[in-house]
């Protein structure tokens, strides 16, 4: 910017800066889903922004506010004498992909069923790539789930520990030979605890 005095003297002023309106509105950095442990920021913009003013729980007169909760959050403000009421609604989510960590323990040939949280979840088992809720885990080995929930956060398990019971030795038993009236004599051999039941059905144990 320049100007001449009525003597011809040049006097120099400036720079002067022009900025173009723009429709004020919130931006939400980085979007408008919290997943645990995450916050966001509220940035007012749009050009010729003069004061902000944050509704409760917000307050204060700052263009930008973290929040790390759900809600709407909403401000009035002035631009180019014109009063503008903005607002912003934050989606936050509470996934939790905690499980029973064991350890368990599975006979061969047998397994124990791994349930994972029940919801609106798409399930990953690992090792394997598994998409299922409950896992029937046949194979000892660490186990971990990884689900993610229609907010598109995702959230990863403890591990589960599943071991093989081994036995040393092969359970043998051995019955008798009695005349009526006369008591048998019945005997095992074997690694772990022997127990006798007094049905093929395994429900009554002798003594």
């Amino acid at each position: 910017l320049v100007a001449y005095t009525d003597q011809g003297c040049a006097l120099f002023g400036g720079p002067a800066f022009l900025q173009q309106f723009a429709t004020p509105s919130l931006n939400i950095i980085p979007d408008n889903v919290l997943c645990p442990g995450e916050s966001a920021a509220l940035e007012v913009i749009g050009g010729g922004v003069e004061t902000v003013l944050w509704d409760p729980p917000l307050s204060g007169g700052n263009f930008t506010q973290s929040v790390n909760a759900a809600g709407t959050y909403a401000c009035t403000l002035t631009a180019c004498g014109e009063t503008f009421q903005l607002s912003a609604t934050i989606y936050a989510s509470t996934i939790n992909a905690s499980i029973p960590a064991g350890p368990f323990t599975i006979c061969g040939g047998g397994g124990i069923l791994l349930e994972g949280p029940t919801g609106d979840y798409d399930y990953l088992w690992t090792p394997g790539n598994i998409a299922t809720e409950d896992l029937l885990a046949t194979l000892p080995g660490d186990y971990q789930l990884q689900i993610t929930d229609t907010l598109g956060c995702t959230a990863l398990s403890n591990v589960v520990q599943v071991l093989e019971q081994s036995f040393t030795q092969q359970l043998v038993a051995s019955g008798d030979t009695t005349c009526p009236g006369d008591d048998a004599v019945l005997s095992a051999s074997g690694s772990g605890t022997i127990l006798w039941f007094a049905n093929a059905d395994a429900l009554d144990t002798l003594s």
